[in-house]
């Protein structure tokens, strides 16, 4: 289960985020077509935060295993300070914003209890509103 969240400034209501914020994958080793052509393993996304094992698909025990050979990663929120858009970023990929390409970006986690960057006047809050 995971928690959702909606994180805005309690001014001018600007939304940072509405949802869990992160979602998790594990990356499939590439297949012999995916070597040959250069690309890498697939990315298969987990529906729920999972605790304990993980699916007979991925071949181990636990996520220790999946942890310790780099193959978990997770999509995370981040805003952009330039253009205040909120990009849904791969955790290995480089930090920049996919609209402006600007690299002055921030956790929108790392934005709670901090003014709004946008109005500049009011605070940016997190409630939390359900769960999945």
């Amino acid at each position: 289960m995971a928690i959702l969240k909606n994180i805005q400034c309690n001014k001018c209501g600007f939304k940072l985020l509405w949802g869990t914020g992160v979602a998790p994958y594990v990356k499939k080793p590439a297949g012999p077509l995916r070597k040959l052509l250069g690309m890498g393993g697939k990315k298969v996304f987990l529906t729920d935060p999972p605790s304990g094992n993980v699916s007979k698909e991925f071949g181990y025990k636990g996520l220790s295993d999946l942890i310790e050979e780099g193959r978990m990663g997770h999509y995370a929120a981040y805003l952009c300070l330039a253009c205040f858009k909120v990009c849904e970023l791969d955790s290995d990929a480089e930090k920049k914003c996919t609209k402006c390409k600007s690299t002055n970006i921030k956790s929108v986690f790392d934005m709670v209890k901090k003014p709004c960057p946008k109005c500049k006047e009011g605070t940016i809050e997190e409630k939390q509103i359900g769960i999945t």
